[in-house]
């Protein structure tokens, strides 16, 4: 009969064993899931911030085009105005009898450009003197 007590001891010892390893797993495993449910909510947490800056970079961005159009549309309007100014300065200053090199330079444009505007202002010139060039 002590034979049959040792093993029955054992048996019991095994499943004492067993159920404390079983309990220790069910604790790891609640341990575990409460990690997973901090995760999970720094995550929400974290896209919600994502989103919310998303948004407010999306608003200004947008902001941004709206001022970008507004400058393109006040320039547009600007440069004939200009080129017409730079035109007439440079006429006048061809009249004085400036050359093409401190024609660009005073007017911040290129030589080529300087030479158009030199060769437009010559032929305007013997255009105005030659009235008989006009009817032909």
């Amino acid at each position: 009969m002590l034979t049959g007590f040792n093993s029955l001891f054992y048996v019991l010892l095994g499943v004492a064993n067993l159920s404390v390893l079983c309990l220790l797993f069910i604790h790891r495993l609640r341990a575990l899931q409460q990690r997973v449910v901090r995760l999970e909510e720094a995550q929400r947490r974290a896209q919600q911030c994502l989103q919310q800056q998303g948004e407010g970079l999306l608003l200004r961005l947008q902001d941004m085009e709206s001022r970008l159009e507004h400058t393109a549309r006040k320039q547009s309007q600007a440069a004939p105005q200009r080129q017409d100014t730079n035109l007439r300065q440079a006429n006048k200053l061809l009249d004085l009898g400036i050359d093409t090199q401190q024609l660009a330079q005073s007017l911040g444009m290129s030589e080529a450009e300087a030479k158009l505007v030199s060769l437009m202002h010559s032929r305007q010139e013997s255009n105005s003197q030659d009235p008989l060039q006009d009817v032909a």
